[in-house]
């Protein structure tokens, strides 16, 4: 017989998925969206709900109606999923979930996979038998929604007239792999966006003019983009509130100076370097783009912070 949770149990780190250049083919592969959101594991023990973010950070007090729904499904279970936020046609969208201006009854809970039932380990069963049993656990809750699974045509469909972030193929007869990139999860993203770090901002509006961003290559970061557009008053003091305990004095980044200013280049100059205060490289935001122009981006636009992502693991995924 399977043990009980011990209280305060905290879960294994969630399955990861790979970028891939082009989707993944065959009868073994099973396709989702790649929900814009907050990855979340739920955690039910002797009775309480706890909801934890993939920094294992306690989310619970974040989303307390998600929380109060999840005290219907049996003890000692773990389930992993995205909370979105819906917009007024239904569709996700990041920014409603990061300013907290969504209506309670349009964040939703997207869970697609299951870690243990009932203190039954599940993740060394296949997909297919884990979806199956998300379904029985979540049944017919409001805020909690067991997420679908396509087809290759049916998901690309879906994606591409609705602008979906992207799409996550699984191989549908392996086990869960916590906290690993093995292939058998992959991700490709049909917008020009991802994830990347903040290294140093420009003061302005709100505490902030732009924020200097940039990649990680060979454990080095890499300053790609001065980002401006994207941001209101209320995004810049949310970034700034987060940067601003983690100024340090020299610049993180190893390809700055720049010789000289340029649309490319920011301006980044060793004058206009005076100008920037540095922070450690351990925030990340999303940003969208037109696209690469070598290693720096054009017409980067802030989307969101991602408190759900690691800094160490943000690199260059086109």
């Amino acid at each position: 017989m399977a043990n009980a949770l011990r209280p305060g149990f905290i879960p294994l780190m969630e399955c990861l998925a790979v970028d891939a250049d082009e989707f993944p083919t065959g009868a073994e592969w099973t396709y989702e969206i790649k929900w814009e959101g907050c990855r979340i594991e739920a955690v039910k023990t002797r009775g309480a709900i706890k909801l934890y973010s993939r920094l294992r950070e306690d989310f619970t007090n974040r989303f307390p109606h998600i929380a109060g729904e999840l005290r219907s499904m049996p003890n000692d279970t773990v389930i992993d999923g995205v909370v979105v936020a819906l917009d007024a046609d239904g569709y996700p969208n990041p920014r409603l979930l990061q300013s907290g201006r969504a209506p309670q009854s349009r964040v939703i809970y997207m869970v697609f996979d299951i870690l243990l039932s009932e203190a039954s380990d599940l993740t060394q069963l296949d997909l297919v038998s884990r979806r199956n049993t998300v379904d029985g656990v979540v049944g017919r809750m409001k805020y909690v929604r067991a997420s679908k699974d396509f087809s290759l045509a049916e998901i690309l469909s879906r994606v591409k007239t609705r602008g979906r972030e992207g799409v996550v193929a699984k191989k549908r007869y392996r086990i869960y792999q916590p906290g690993q990139r093995t292939g058998l999860w992959a991700k490709q993203r049909l917008k020009t966006e991802q994830e990347f770090v903040i290294g140093g901002y420009i003061p302005g509006v709100d505490g902030i003019g732009s924020i200097l961003i940039g990649v990680r290559k060979e454990e080095e970061l890499q300053f790609v983009a001065s980002v401006r557009a994207g941001f209101v008053s209320a995004t810049r003091r949310i970034v700034l509130e987060e940067i601003k305990r983690l100024v340090v004095n020299r610049c993180p980044f190893v390809n700055l100076a720049d010789e000289k200013a340029g649309r490319l280049s920011a301006g980044l100059t060793v004058d206009k370097m005076k100008q920037c205060i540095w922070v450690k490289p351990s925030v990340v935001v999303q940003v969208k783009f037109r696209e690469w122009s070598g290693d720096r981006l054009m017409q980067a636009t802030f989307v969101r912070l991602r408190d759900d992502k690691v800094a160490s693991e943000v690199v260059r995924e086109t």
